[in-house]
């Protein structure tokens, strides 16, 4: 069975201050702040999608997704692959009541800024299942892992519930012409191109079930990326920023 969606509203990345002064969102200071060093080795999404089963509050599913939902889900897949997202796929994960999340990588050259070496970068889509012409939510690289580590920290440190996180830092709409795309490569200034939207120096902001998130991503020389992943809502205020290690 085939789904035919609408015509949608497309967020994708752009400069950072032209959007944030567009689209009205605005981040005061941050209430706290927290570092963290990752690893590159360790961004994949079979990482990032364990760190979402243990903190995040999303559940393995393990019966077979009716008809509709799988075909739904398996275009999207298609879209991830279409993008170079076509290795490790996990297995599909419940978020929430109506929500079907889950990653598969892509391998990504380092040589352009001076790296003889290939990383991985993790793909993730969220599929509505009861809305099945609800667009897709596709996030990668620097979102995908910012996600993962907020999740952590969430639940860790600030001792938050688990819905409370998703209602916190995934990306939400009740608009069915909406949809959030967010390709990026870890490569910076060197992967962006005004064509293809890879642009993934600038800033992003999405909103959430429970407030506003904006995360902006810097390869800040050949060795070493930064993410600023910041979370603005009554019921959390703060900013994680994650360092990359590509060493």
């Amino acid at each position: 069975m085939s789904i035919y969606r609408r015509k949608f509203t497309k967020i994708t990345l752009l400069g950072g201050a032209s959007f944030a002064a567009s689209s009205g969102i605005l981040f005061p200071k941050p209430a706290e702040s927290f570092e963290i060093n990752l690893p590159i080795g360790k961004a994949t999404s079979s990482n990032i999608f364990e760190g979402l089963l243990a903190y995040a509050g999303v559940k393995i599913i393990d019966a077979i997704l009716d008809p509709p939902t799988q075909s739904v889900i398996q275009g999207t897949e298609q879209e991830l692959e279409q993008e170079g997202f076509n290795q490790n796929r996990t297995s599909n994960g419940k978020l929430g009541d109506s929500n079907v999340i889950w990653g598969q990588d892509r391998t990504e050259s380092q040589q352009p800024v001076g790296l003889n070496k290939s990383v991985p970068n993790p793909g993730f889509a969220i599929q509505n299942t009861k809305d099945l012409f609800q667009f897709p939510k596709i996030f990668t690289a620097s979102t995908s892992v910012s996600l993962e580590q907020a999740t952590e920290i969430l639940f860790k440190q600030v001792k938050l519930m688990p819905e409370q996180i998703q209602d916190l830092i995934f990306p939400w709409s009740s608009n069915d012409n909406f949809e959030f795309s967010d390709v990026t490569s870890w490569l910076g200034n060197q992967g962006s191109s005004a064509s293809d939207n890879s642009s993934d120096t600038g800033l992003i902001n999405y909103r959430t079930r429970q407030g506003q998130v904006a995360r902006r991503y810097e390869r800040l020389e050949a060795g070493l990326g930064r993410v600023k992943f910041d979370i603005e809502s009554p019921l959390y205020n703060g900013r994680i920023i994650t360092y990359v290690d590509f060493t």
